[in-house]
């Protein structure tokens, strides 16, 4: 931050800093594949929730709030099994599980 700070431009610098921070739309493709997959699923599952009869009247209230909602749900340290699992559903993940 301190190369970033003395020289605004410098672009290996204003990477790093990127990288390192919460998941954002701006940083999107600084992360893992697994965690931008997680990253689609979420926004879908906004979408949905956005259409649900219960939030008519705050629907912008819930797209503002979403990116926060993801930026705490999304991290680069999140494991790929994690991802994969919660892709196919409790059930499904369960049955590999035992397969494995």
């Amino acid at each position: 931050r301190a190369l970033l700070a003395r020289n605004p431009a410098h672009e290996g610098a204003s990477l790093v800093v990127a990288a390192a921070a919460p998941w954002l739309r701006e940083n999107h493709g600084l992360f893992p594949a697994h965690v931008r997959a997680r990253a689609a699923k979420l926004l879908r599952l906004g979408q949905l929730f956005v259409r649900e009869a219960r939030f008519v009247g705050e629907e912008i209230a819930l797209l503002d709030v979403w990116p926060l909602v993801m930026a705490h749900a999304l991290g680069r340290s999140m494991p790929a099994r994690l991802v994969l699992h919660a892709a196919r559903g409790p059930r499904r993940a369960q049955r590999q599980d035992h397969l494995a």
